[in-house]
């Protein structure tokens, strides 16, 4: 098993057995009209996020990883932080749901960083690099999206980026 889903599993199961993560969500609901409360949940949150931007820089360091154009450190925590919470929410609101599998120590939240990391990060030595956007794109309109992968696969040279022609550009969206 992926330390990621490790990660997830442990940062999932600990959030929904916090009492802290049960009342920072009553606060939520006060936050609205009251910037104190909203104050107080920013500088929480801050404090929760600020030092994974570091550690998140060093792996990617250590496993020759950039982030791709357009993707910051802060996108980079941001978005499993967000998505923690929201499946945490999701658990504690029907818990028969399926978003943890305590017999395989898997859950929603570690497949989530999975594909954020899939998605966020390329090779080091990727030149220029990727964006995220043109990733989709690049996947949404290459090689006949009716043909077989074996066949796709086989069409174009590894590691090649086909481009539909004009016409067909306008007719696909990501």
């Amino acid at each position: 098993m992926s330390a990621v889903q490790r990660f997830g599993y442990a940062t999932l199961t600990g959030l929904l057995d916090s009492p802290k993560f049960r009342l920072e969500l009553i606060a939520v609901a006060g936050a609205e009209e009251d910037e104190t409360i909203r104050e107080a949940l920013a500088e929480n949150y801050l404090g929760l996020v600020e030092p994974w931007k570091q550690v998140c820089a060093e792996i990617l360091r250590a496993r020759r990883f950039k982030l791709r154009p357009g993707i910051t450190l802060d996108t980079l925590v941001s978005m499993p932080t967000a998505t923690a919470e929201g499946v945490a929410l999701r658990a504690l609101i029907d818990p028969g749901v399926g978003v943890v599998d305590h017999t395989g120590r898997r859950s929603l939240l570690g497949t989530a960083m999975l594909a954020l990391l899939v998605g966020c990060t390329e090779p080091a030595d990727v030149i220029g690099g990727t964006s995220l956007e043109q990733v989709v794109q690049d996947l949404h309109s290459g090689p006949d999206r009716t043909t077989p992968a074996a066949t796709r696969s086989q069409a174009a040279p590894s590691g090649s980026r086909s481009r539909p022609a004009p016409a067909d550009r306008g007719r696909r969206s990501a």
